[in-house]
């Protein structure tokens, strides 16, 4: 049975952190107060992780409602899956176990939650490397209201292709029964668009709320070949979705715009894996399925071309590539 007098719960999957895990604790616990559930989820870490995190729970006694649980390791998926079915908030949001939220992070996004009329609510983040950014008073800044119907506000933010779930919070009835895809990386992208195309009510704000690690061992250092089999695979379950959903709740145009999402991410993981477009059999088919779903506007010829005839572009930027070792 939910807790009512839960407001928001954050869910942070931790694995093999020690070096940075009690930042991250430190930037919530010093702002959080008795509405804010905090579930700190231990993916079988082997280093100092867990001692760091239960000291840090030990200090800061009384902030908030914070649960600690460790497990052997299963991936980030699963583990964010398993904290899911333990959150107890009407809200719920992420923060991964390097990264920091901003010193206004709560007092922002409280006052927000409390109102009840939205589902999601979405802000900027900012990247840093081994130096803390200064903790800065910002001003409060400007928001955007989009609702259901406005398709062309909603497509500048499919534009973007910020997918990273940890930079907006979400009513927990938005996620209802939606969980992260076990032993995909990227799980982002196959998540957080389908709750933008479900909210009713979707706030945008024009604030910096987090901050984001550029981490060493991050997924976007580690590239691995895998990743493509990952990418293919939410192609497919995007076409699957289309091919049983009416155009009225996928809107064709947003459609695009995803498609164009995963076709960057495809094309730039072949390029960096293998330095052509060494596409499966599988990726094709894939792409030319994709090919068939675009609307009239939203990617230009050339890359629609690429898309319908793959094989083509296989070819050809193999042959470019033998020429340019051939110099």
């Amino acid at each position: 049975m939910r807790n009512p007098h839960c407001l928001f719960s954050v869910i942070i999957p931790v694995f093999n952190n020690a070096q940075y895990i009690r930042q991250t604790l430190d930037s919530v616990f010093a702002q959080i107060d008795s509405d804010v559930e905090v579930i700190i989820s231990n993916d079988g870490s082997t280093d100092n992780s867990k001692a760091v995190i239960q000291q840090a729970i030990d200090e800061y006694r009384g902030a908030g409602q914070i649960h600690f649980y460790s497990h052997e390791n299963t991936g980030v998926s699963s583990t964010r899956n398993r904290a899911l079915d333990k959150a107890q908030g009407a809200w719920i949001g992420f923060i991964d176990g390097d990264d920091l939220w901003s010193p206004h992070f709560w007092q922002t996004i409280k006052p927000l939650l409390q109102q009840g009329d939205s589902d999601l609510i979405d802000f900027h983040y900012h990247y840093f490397k081994d130096r803390l950014p200064a903790p800065t008073q910002t001003a409060p800044g400007q928001q955007t209201t989009i609702t259901d119907k406005q398709h062309d506000a909603l497509y500048a933010v499919f534009r973007r292709s910020h997918w990273h779930i940890w930079s907006r919070v979400y009513r927990r009835e938005l996620i209802g029964n939606h969980r992260f895809h076990v032993g995909r990386r990227y799980e982002d992208m196959m998540f957080t668009p389908w709750l933008y195309l479900e909210a009713r009510r979707i706030i945008c704000l024009e604030e910096t709320l987090y901050w984001y690690r550029d981490n060493a061992f991050g997924i976007t250092r580690n590239i691995q070949t895998s990743d493509i089999s990952d990418m293919v695979f939410a192609l497919n379950q995007l076409i699957e979705k289309v091919a049983t959903q009416p155009p009225s709740e996928l809107p064709p145009r947003l459609i695009t715009a995803l498609i164009n999402n995963l076709f960057n991410e495809i094309k730039g993981l072949h390029d960096k894996i293998y330095g052509f477009y060494n596409y499966s059999d599988e990726t094709m088919a894939a792409l030319t399925a994709a090919s068939k779903l675009l609307t009239a506007d939203g990617m230009s010829l050339k890359r629609r071309l690429h898309l319908r005839y793959p094989n083509i572009w296989k070819k050809t930027s193999r042959l470019r590539q033998m020429l340019r070792k051939g110099r």
